[in-house]
Formats: C-alpha cells, sequence, structure tokens
C-alpha cells in the first residue's frame, strides 16, 4: 500500500509531512514505545539501553578513572544519537507497524500524538521537579 491509498483524508502531501515530524514520544520513552508498536526485542535492548544510561551517569558524575569517563561519555553520546534517529524515524517506523496492523493512518496520527505528550511529559516533569528541590535546597 502506498501513502496515497492508506492516507484517507489526507493529501499525501499532508501525510509525508506529518512522517517527516519529530516524534517525542519515540526519542524520550523508546523502551516503552517499542514495546508497544511490536518491536519487542528492541523494547527490551532498549530497556538495556536506558539502564547503561543510568550507570554512565554515575560513572561520568564520578569518575574513577581517564578510561571509564570517555567510555561513559561516549556511551551518552550513542544513546542522544539514538534518541535522535527514534524522534526523526519515529513516525514512519509507527505507521509502518500501524499499516500492518489495519489501522488508517487519522488513527495512528491520532496515537502518536499523545505518544508525543507522553515523552513532553516525561522530558520536563523530571526537570522541573529537580529544579525545584534545588531552589528549595
Amino acid at each position: 500500500m502506498t501513502l496515497k491509498e492508506v492516507s484517507g483524508t489526507k493529501s499525501p502531501e499532508e501525510a509525508e509531512r506529518w512522517l517527516k515530524r519529530f516524534n517525542f514520544g519515540a526519542a524520550v520513552l523508546p523502551h516503552l514505545w517499542f514495546f508497544f508498536h511490536g518491536r519487542i526485542g528492541f523494547g527490551v535492548f532498549m530497556m538495556f539501553v536506558v539502564f547503561g544510561m543510568w550507570v554512565a551517569r554515575r560513572v561520568v558524575f564520578s569518575p574513577t578513572n581517564d578510561f571509564t569517563f570517555y567510555l561513559a561519555l561516549l556511551y551518552q553520546f550513542g544513546v542522544i544519537l539514538l534518541a535522535i534517529y527514534l524522534g526523526y524515524r519515529g513516525n514512519r517506523i509507527a505507521w509502518d507497524y500501524g499499516r500492518r496492523r489495519g489501522h488508517d493512518f487519522t488513527r495512528i496520527e491520532q496515537r502518536q500524538g499523545y505518544w508525543g505528550i507522553a515523552g513532553l511529559i516525561a522530558f520536563f516533569v523530571p526537570g522541573i521537579y529537580f529544579a525545584l528541590l534545588m531552589d528549595l535546597g
């Protein structure tokens, strides 16, 4: 099926523009996003990546030697690149998954909107929380 056949009420140009938008749900919550989009193996992999990010932060903020510091820094850089990739390719991946499941384009777009809201909340709420803690402390 082509984008023209699947898009339904949207024009193919509008649908193509939507597919190129940044997906905050995929970028910020990749482990959960993969699980809910039928990619269980990637979801498990991303859980380990998120856990590794937590470990890498502990190493970076309490470095024991130069090698572990730079290795943790390289790991964090890789995770940031992966998040950017998933953000830009997330809508396309979701569209492919939804198309295989028989969902129409508007349903996929609506659900990715919810994922985007969840991703923005997961990105900003902890930052606001810690900023308030720092201000009160």
